[in-house]
């Protein structure tokens, strides 16, 4: 009898998503990442990131995985933890790199349909552990968000024994919604350019976006995620501990400056300035990493020339979202700005 994996299984709806033993791929990852033009500093023994490249390259090749129309070739964009092993040498390698758990794709609404049939026939052409499946409360949620957004099954990793790990993947189409909104049409178009990311200035600004508010009692709070007190009862928090890492690397990587491998702030700042909402969640993010960043690097077994190094461009993006970028505050008739949301899988 042949052994299966179970990827996702809901007992109430009688649905369960398998796959085969053993878990296999049929592709040269390596020889796909050198026909994208993936940089060769990108770690590509991690789980995720081989996954990634082998959904990038199929979205190059769309004919070769569509079951009825064959769409043309078409940009898809990572963010978070991926985006920054694609676009950052120091995530990969040294005290700013982590182990991603998952990777989260972009790309324009008129192709998120494309792209989750690209998804779901990698396991018949490139192996089964690129799989990627729908069960029937994932069409629900599809559905309801009109093509703007779609959550798919798929394998996260594997453990010591082989054994596939179940995961989710989400496709956002158009624009990142977590605590708030952040449109990336325009950089999905240039995908490709940006080492198949959203671009740098996207790429903080997802990260920085994040925040919530908890009870002051809660045990075992990071002291570097902490912005601040929120009213009586609670404090604000704000990047998590993978994100502050991911900003470290990109921030040590890439200078300030207009290039296409540079932070420009006449695009991140803009971004900023139109909506009062994002713009203020982004400076605290961002001055609590600069006031508390001695810490943050200690954290990670960063070196005092590379701490010097991200201060330097920490305090000119400051400079620049807090003076010119400045956004005019809007009226509320609630003290909360932002969305609630759970911690996000960036």
């Amino acid at each position: 009898m042949t052994e299966t994996y179970i990827v996702y299984e809901n007992p109430a709806m009688q649905e369960r998503l398998e796959v085969q033993a053993p878990i296999r791929s049929l592709v040269d990852v390596q020889e796909l990442a050198r026909e994208l033009g993936i940089p060769d500093y990108t770690d590509l023994d991690g789980f995720q990131i081989r996954k990634a490249v082998v959904a990038i390259w199929a979205c190059k090749h769309p004919e070769r995985f569509a079951a009825n129309e064959s769409p043309e070739p078409f940009k898809v964009a990572l963010f978070g933890g991926g985006a920054f092993k694609l676009h950052c040498p120091s995530a990969n390698k040294g005290p700013f790199a982590r182990k991603i758990g998952d990777v989260d794709f972009a790309t324009l609404k008129e192709n998120g349909k494309h792209l989750v049939e690209i998804l779901c026939g990698l396991s018949d052409k490139c192996g089964n552990m690129f799989y990627h499946g729908i069960p029937a409360t994932d069409k629900r949620f599809n559905a309801l968000r009109a093509h703007s957004r779609y959550r798919l099954r798929t394998i996260k990793d594997l453990d010591a024994n082989g054994v596939p790990l179940p995961g989710i993947l989400d496709i956002f189409c158009d624009q990142l919604v977590f605590c708030h909104k952040l449109d990336v049409r325009e950089e999905l178009k240039e995908a490709n350019g940006n080492c198949y990311t959203i671009g740098l200035e996207n790429m903080l600004i997802a990260k920085a976006q994040m925040i919530k508010h908890a009870p002051k009692q809660t045990a075992n709070l990071d002291q570097n995620r902490i912005l601040g007190e929120f009213d009586d009862r609670h404090l604000l928090l704000g990047m998590e501990t993978k994100d502050l890492q991911d900003v470290a690397a990109e921030l040590l990587d890439h200078e300030i400056g207009d290039g296409p491998d540079k932070i420009n702030l006449d695009v991140l700042g803009p971004k900023l300035k139109q909506n009062w909402g994002i713009w203020k969640t982004v400076t605290m993010n961002l001055r609590n990493m600069h006031q508390k960043l001695p810490s943050i690097i200690s954290t990670f077994g960063g070196q005092k020339e590379q701490e010097q190094i991200i201060e330097e461009r920490l305090a000119k993006i400051l400079e620049a979202i807090d003076g010119r970028y400045a956004a005019r505050k809007s009226l509320s008739l609630g003290k909360q700005w932002w969305e609630d949301v759970e911690e996000q899988a960036l």
